[in-house]
């Protein structure tokens, strides 16, 4: 692989991506993303970083000037390095004379190089980094759980929980709170398998609950809508068709029988997770829900 052999971090592989996609403001996103996340010690992926950059470009002379700056701050035999002057190569190879003809043949030759180069790239990300690339480039996936993706490499911030301290009964059962994970990262579109980012000014924040059947079948675990409210007094529903990654969903089960799972609400950034809202599914409309205040 190009540059470091070190484990990529997410982010970065999910920039590659983009880019590779033809997503130039999506990958330039990531990586300012990825610039905020990573450790403040030297970047061992600095060359890859300063490619991506130039890479995101959509003016050329920008383009041009930063992929200079990448030659002549790294290592003469970084590959990226390489990559660039390969560029900058056709670049000259390319450039018509009038300067205000369109550089058609420049785009045509050098355009096709950087994608076949962007593609060498994913692909020796799929062979040396296969664990993270997984986590967001399987859009065969239609379940979280499936024995061939590894997400073993996303973050996981959850926090366990005593669970005798979050406990709600009601007629069809007993349910109680395991963990939390504010500001999850590892949310999964349960359809295609594809890893999620909640919308700008947004974060997940996930639950994993228990539920123990107490009224012979149930088959919709936990039995019960389940809302989540802000310190404002918003009140959330459930985000559907999302599952935190690795993790099994709750399951029908039998009276006396136990199943466990996660349950994700989508919450905007400066809002606190007051309260779990329990409403059993055979409790009046005009009842009040249970309420499990959550931990600060």
């Amino acid at each position: 692989m190009p540059a470091n052999s070190n484990t990529l971090h997410p982010t970065l592989i999910k920039a590659n991506i983009a880019l590779f996609k033809g997503e130039r403001a999506e990958a330039l996103r990531l990586l300012r993303r990825y610039e905020a996340e990573r450790p403040a010690t030297d970047d061992p992926h600095r060359s890859m970083v300063l490619w991506l950059e130039a890479q995101t470009q959509t003016d050329d002379e920008t383009r041009i000037r930063l992929l200079h700056e990448l030659i002549a701050t790294v290592d003469v035999h970084d590959e990226y390095a390489q990559m660039a002057r390969e560029y900058l190569l056709a670049e000259e190879t390319y450039r018509p004379e009038d300067p205000h003809t369109p550089r058609t043949g420049l785009r045509i030759a050098a355009g096709a190089g950087v994608t076949l180069l962007l593609a060498v790239i994913v692909g020796a990300l799929f062979i040396n980094s296969g664990d993270d690339l997984a986590a967001t480039a399987t859009p065969q996936l239609t379940t979280p759980t499936s024995p061939a993706l590894d997400l073993a490499a996303l973050p996981d911030r959850s926090d366990p929980l005593v669970e005798q301290s979050f406990t709600v009964r009601y007629d069809k059962g007993i349910l109680q709170l395991l963990a939390l994970e504010n500001d999850s990262v590892r949310v999964l579109d349960t359809s295609t398998g594809n890893l999620l980012e909640p919308v700008a000014g947004a974060r997940f924040y996930a639950l994993e609950i228990a539920f123990e059947c107490r009224s012979g079948i149930c088959n919709t675990p936990p039995e019960a809508a389940l809302t989540l409210q802000t310190g404002t007094g918003d009140r959330i529903p459930l985000r559907e068709g999302v599952a935190i990654a690795t993790s099994t969903p709750l399951q029908p089960i039998a009276l006396g029988r136990r199943t466990s799972g996660w349950v994700i609400f989508e919450i905007p950034s400066l809002s606190r997770a007051e309260a779990l809202l329990v409403k059993p599914d055979d409790l009046p409309d005009e009842a009040d829900p249970f309420v499990v205040q959550l931990p600060q």
